[in-house]
């Protein structure tokens, strides 16, 4: 097998290059919607996108005998830092050929940038924050995506997954209920709504979702707080043996 190199974008050609790599990757897949070059270039622009005012960013490309065959972004935000505490790194714009060693090292070369600058955990794929395409596919393969969401193919995950991302993530269409108990919001938003659904049209249905979502906290909190009693109750004594 060929040599596989890891290299940073230095230039606009390269920075075209990284650009273009999911166009290589993708192309023959019907549900991959190309994005607008000079967009993602402007996007991508240090100079142009507001969001480097208060990050920064490093862009890798993967390649084999020159040719381009994954690529990622390692960054960090301070508007992250100061909202969410702790000591964190993103990556992103995460794209790969089926092949664990080219994802391996991608994810590697995103690690080692950030661990450079301190950082002890790595949250991704965010390409750069939660407004942009954030998370990887893991169902409806089949399906064209929606504004603001990412196409990829089902090797994505499991490359994700033997790597070590994702472990413990609960994805709620894997539980019976189609609900994921795990919590992604800070201790200051937890228990608020922000929106109520009216009882007209599709935001009845809304309603009825959120309703039901929220019962079934209320009966999990429940079970737990009864879980707990019982295992403050004194057990009972062991009954008396032969003699």
């Amino acid at each position: 097998m060929s040599k596989l190199s890891i290299r940073p974008v230095r230039s606009r050609r390269e920075l075209k290059r990284f650009v273009k790599v999911p166009f290589a990757l993708h192309r023959d897949h019907p549900q991959w919607v190309p994005p607008l070059i000079l967009d993602r270039m402007q996007f991508l622009n240090r100079r142009k996108n507001p969001y480097f005012q208060h990050a920064e960013a490093e862009l890798f490309v993967a390649e084999r005998e020159g040719e381009p065959v994954g690529r990622i972004s390692a960054q960090i935000d301070s508007e992250w830092d100061r909202t969410q505490g702790g000591s964190d790194g993103m990556f992103g714009f995460f794209e790969t050929i089926d092949d664990r060693e080219v994802a391996g090292a991608l994810l590697g070369a995103a690690e080692e940038w950030l661990a450079e600058r301190g950082r002890e955990r790595l949250l991704g794929p965010m390409d750069f924050t939660t407004n942009d395409e954030v998370g990887i596919l893991v169902e409806g393969y089949e399906l064209a995506p929606m504004i603001l969401q990412n196409w990829h193919p089902p090797f994505y995950r499991r490359l994700l997954e033997d790597l070590g991302y994702g472990k413990d993530y609960v994805y709620a269409h894997d539980t019976e209920a189609g609900i994921a108990a795990m919590s992604c919001l800070p201790d200051s938003l937890a228990g608020r709504r922000y929106y109520q659904p009216r009882g007209k049209g599709f935001e009845q249905e809304l309603a009825r979702r959120v309703d039901a979502i929220e019962a079934w906290h209320r009966r999990r909190a429940a079970a737990s707080d009864q879980d707990t009693r019982t295992e403050q109750e004194p057990g009972r004594p062991e009954p008396p043996t032969g003699g």
